[in-house]
């Protein structure tokens, strides 16, 4: 997935360390989406919704808010068609 997001950066072009720190911040609230602690998960979604929040640390990595909305979106998508564990 990082691979991903930090390829909008273009092929070239290396992220400046804001960037980079920007990116990890994102990066990491998208992947404790799948974290198994209900409160981790709790953080990272109210961290994804706050959209003038996102769009801020979007803006500083230098990727578009909406781009990283669809990424959550098929992430939740995905965990409502996995049968919950018991």
């Amino acid at each position: 997935m990082s691979r991903t997001i930090t390829s909008l950066l273009g092929p070239s072009r290396r992220p400046a360390s804001h960037q980079e720190l920007a990116l990890a911040v994102i990066i990491r609230a998208i992947r404790d989406l799948d974290l198994p602690d209900g409160k981790s998960r709790r953080e990272a979604r109210r961290f994804l919704a706050r959209q003038a929040a996102l769009g801020q640390w979007c803006g500083v990595a230098g990727i578009d808010r909406e781009f990283v909305q669809d990424v959550v979106r098929k992430r939740l998508a995905q965990q409502a068609d996995r049968p919950a564990s018991r």
